[in-house]
């Protein structure tokens, strides 16, 4: 944009200081996510005059909860010249040259933050590029300059169809300049804005294709600090369909553009930041990003880890802002849009504290797994988020199957999306309240309308009390009662002057809808635990306008036991289950017995429900306890009913339903909700093969328990694993059954060796990755056998289970020298005597002994640990 078409310097001014009408704040908004030099406004404070700071600060009590997070991030505001970046607005195309080296400039695409890029033609290649030359105003500052080269460097290690690629770099005449390919497309966020919410098919595949390129710029060391869908051009073009998604894509590709925040990251012993130099080697340099004043990112987009302290921003941050980017997809508008004054203040809080509105505000034909999805992604704590950008591209993966990303290029071709409500509509007419991590969920809203009618008095502030019955807890309003006299009719105070004789009346209602703000009618809301929801605080004080106050408290009623203490009274009695739960800032603990549980509030992190008498409506009480990350169900009476709710779990990543009346209909959605999951054991034969191919695609998988009646052969599918998991598996396998085990990516494998002799293996040594061994009721594995486990040098692990060990097959084993690298032993339910135990002194890298039902007698156990020395004997 030309500096003609840059809102004036007082327009600026007036909307730092939180003074612009909403039409013009929200044409400045529009402005400056294009415009640098204007940007300054949502990035910075005038040291002259801080009376945005103040608003945000100091924003009435009514509309924001103190938050210190937030004051720390709008303290750094302070601290860049406004004055500087404002004199040089324009300055930039004024001087652009019209020729760097072989590039012809052709015309203005865009500024940002540090640079302003053009369009360019090289003459030589007769080729079209974009060339990115760093903003005029920044040449006599080194940090700038270095920040500059170490985005050049950044894009130039990242080769990847997802990412704009850089072509050449240099300087000229003193100019930096950086030169990337020219992608003739459109922005994401020009796309909504002129055709409205994206298909869920496309906005799933243009998220899973963002997902990709940042996983491999994450995979680099590298961290964007600025996804928005501004970020994010739609290639009409592209040699292949990015990612290797099986979608349909069309030729349309996602890719990521400005890499000018992006940093390395940071070594959180040092709170330094690594950089790798041309020469390969490293050098460390000072978060100087952050200490610039800076807030390093998009507000509407940003984490709320990264609005405190950008220097801590990672993959999970990333990962968060791509979120608030998908639900911009979904909805046409950010997730915290708010147009009213003092909104920056409150979108910064707002993503340190409130969900966003539900998917299902704006439209129905997102399905459960998407918004599953998106709020995983958009989760205010970093541990609670997906572990990594692939995971989130595999969660898509099945939606984005159906998309045709050339729909967008041309939407007259596609079907319309849902469209959101208009913007003046999107919020509700009452500020919302603090909203915490799924336990307030259920909450009904109350607006609590104080009415009041004041007319004068004089007199000081007594201690005379009443009470108001308001249904979900009583209001106690005190007054000075030696300028008033009250009583009490239903839900009217009435106060009565004793100097005047005047008459003031409260009224104290608690009604489901909320009365919009008119003189003389004050609306409070503050969110309680029995449903009452008030802005500001437990407390209101009234100032009659003569230094007379009436103070209005609101008394909840003792709440009931929440959702979680009811879910965890119910596992418990139930014999032999556990719980585990999480008190705010403490560690997990595991709990056996209702009487253990906390006295304080705790979150439900995990479960062990064992026994029939858990149903169907037992799992009922787990709705909405997202915070759950385990949940292990033993011979339980629940069924694929239940288990079309779990798929709310995103934050479970350890699954298991062993001898449960469960099947493949049920357990494969919750598997595709459960991307993210490492720990899934569905030991029941109400599952089929049909399980195995959705199994394959959880990238993130470490351990797999599967039943019996899936064939060996059904287990193939496996192989497209990108890393080796721990694979349980008890069908009655046969030596020849193993050479297919050999083709999975397994690190371990336990089997039942009911039929093995030990011949097959000589087949398992053949796989390049396993490394460990369970066998269980494999009373034909000989001696023999075990000799030949010479053959597989690198076993470090074996476990043994009713295997019918006896003192000559464990000498056999023992004798077994090139047997080098094993480390770890477990028997399990063997009848030994620590004579024949002590046939494993001779092996000589053995560091960890698990003895199991083994019939030993505290002195034999006793001998055989100074036998075993440098062994640790772990008995049970």
């Amino acid at each position: 944009m030309s500096p003609e078409n840059c809102p004036d310097e007082p327009t600026i001014a007036r909307f730092a200081h939180g003074l612009l009408a909403e039409d013009e704040a929200e044409s400045v908004v529009s402005h400056i996510e294009t415009c640098a030099a204007c940007g300054v406004t949502v990035e910075v404070h005038a040291r002259n005059g801080d009376d945005l700071i103040k608003q945000l600060r100091h924003a009435s009590h009514h509309d924001l909860p103190p938050d210190p997070d937030c004051d720390r991030t709008l303290g750094r505001l302070r601290e860049v010249d406004v004055a500087n970046v404002l004199s040089h607005k324009g300055e930039d195309e004024a001087t652009a040259p019209e020729r760097i080296r072989d590039y012809q400039i052709v015309e203005k695409l865009g500024e940002g933050g540090m640079g302003v890029v053009f369009k360019a033609l090289h003459t030589r290649m007769d080729r079209t590029v974009a060339i990115k030359i760093l903003s005029q105003r920044h040449l006599s500052r080194p940090d700038r300059v270095k920040r500059f080269e170490r985005e050049v460097k950044a894009i130039a290690r990242l080769e990847h169809p997802n990412i704009v690629r850089a072509t050449d770099a240099g300087e000229e005449d003193g100019l930096p300049f950086l030169v990337m390919e020219f992608v003739d497309g459109a922005d994401l966020s020009s796309i909504v804005r002129q055709d409205g919410p994206l298909p869920v098919a496309e906005a799933c595949e243009v998220i899973r294709q963002a997902a990709v390129g940042l996983q491999f710029a994450h995979d680099q060391g590298l961290i964007h600090r600025d996804v928005k869908p501004s970020n994010l051009i739609l290639s009409p073009t592209s040699p292949e369909h990015a990612g290797g998604s099986s979608g349909a894509g069309g030729a349309a590709v996602v890719k990521i553009l400005d890499l000018g925040l992006a940093r390395l990251r940071s070594d959180a012993a040092t709170g330094k930041e690594t950089q790798a130099t041309e020469a390969g080697d490293t050098t460390e340099y000072s978060a100087e990003l952050t200490r610039d004043g800076l807030i390093v990112g998009t507000i509407d987009y940003m984490a709320p880890e990264q609005a405190r302290d950008g220097g801590i921003a990672d993959e999970r941050s990333d990962i968060y802002s791509l979120g608030c980017t998908f639900y911009f997809l979904l909805t046409g508008q950010p997730p915290f849009r708010d147009d009213q004054k003092g909104a920056m203040t409150r979108t910064l809080a707002r993503h340190q504290s409130e969900a966003p509105r539900p998917l299902s505000d704006f439209r129905r034909d997102v399905p459960p797994v998407v918004d599953a999805v998106v709020t995983r992604m958009m989760d205010k704590q970093p541990v609670d988020r997906y572990g990594a950008m692939a995971e989130v591209a595999a969660s898509l993966a099945d939606t984005a199957d159906t998309a045709d990303l050339m729909r967008l290029q041309n939407p007259q071709k596609s079907n319309a999306a849902p469209r959101p409500a208009s913007r003046r509509n999107s919020q509700p007419a009452t500020h919302q309240g603090r909203t915490g991590k799924g336990r307030h969920s259920g909450w009904r809203r109350f607006g609590l309308i104080v009415m009041l009618a004041l007319f004068g008095g004089a007199a000081w502030f007594g201690v005379t009390t009443r009470k108001v019955d308001v249904g979900h807890g009583t209001m106690e309003v005190q007054f000075d009662d030696n300028a008033f006299e009250g009583t009490v009719v239903g839900e009217t105070l009435t106060l009565k002057s004793l100097q005047t004789g005047k008459q003031q009346t409260l009224k104290l209602t608690a009604q489901k809808t909320s009365a919009p703000l008119a003189p003389g009618t004050y609306e409070i809301s503050v969110t309680t635990d029995s449903g009452l929801e008030i802005v500001g605080g437990p407390q209101l004080t009234i100032k009659t306008g003569e230094s007379h106050q009436v103070v209005v408290r609101y008394l909840p009623t003792p709440k009931p036991p929440d959702a979680h203490r009811r879910a965890a009274n119910r596992i418990l009695e139930l014999t032999g289950s556990t719980v585990t739960v999480r008190v705010a800032e403490q560690e997990p603990k595991l709990i056996a017995r209702p009487e253990d549980l906390p006295v304080k509030d705790f979150e439900l992190w995990g479960l062990y429900a064992m026994g029939t008498e858990f149903t169907n409506e037992d799992a009922k009480l787990l709705s909405g306890l997202t915070s759950l990350r385990s949940l292990v169900f033993y011979h339980t009476a629940i069924n694929d009913d239940a288990l079309r709710a779990f798929a709310q779990f995103h934050r479970c990543n350890y699954m298991a339903l062993a001898e449960c009346p469960v099947t493949s209909a049920g357990v494969i959605p919750l598997v595709r909700a459960l991307r993210g999951i490492t720990h899934l054991n569905v030991d029941t034969t109400g599952v089929g093969a049909d399980l195995v191919p959705e199994v394959a695609k959880c990238e993130s998988l470490q351990w797999l328990g599967l039943p019996s009646t899936i064939s060996v052969t059904e287990l193939q599918p496996l192989s497209k694993l990108k890393n080796p998991i721990h694979l349980r598996y008890y069908a009655p396998l046969k030596d020849g059954d193993l050479n297919l085990l050999t083709k999975l990516p397994l690190d371990f494998v336990a089997l039942n060796a009911l039929n093995l002799t030990g011949e097959g293996f000589t087949h398992l040594k053949s796989s390049p990755t396993l490394t460990s061994l369970g066998l269980k009721d494999g009373a034909g594995v000989t001696a023999t056998s075990l000799r030949d486990l010479k053959s597989w040098p690198a076993l470090r692990r074996l476990e043994f289970s009713n295997c019918d060990l006896t003192g000559e097959k464990l000498a056999a084993l023992s004798e077994v020298r090139q047997l080098q690298t094993l480390q770890t032993l477990q028997i399990n339910a063997d009848s030994l005597s620590s004579e024949d135990l002590a046939n494993l002194k001779d092996l000589p890298e053995l560091t960890t002994l698990y003895l199991f039902n083994a019939g030993l007698s505290n002195p034999d156990i006793t001998a055989l640990k100074k036998l075993l020395k440098g062994c640790q004997v772990i008995t049970k």
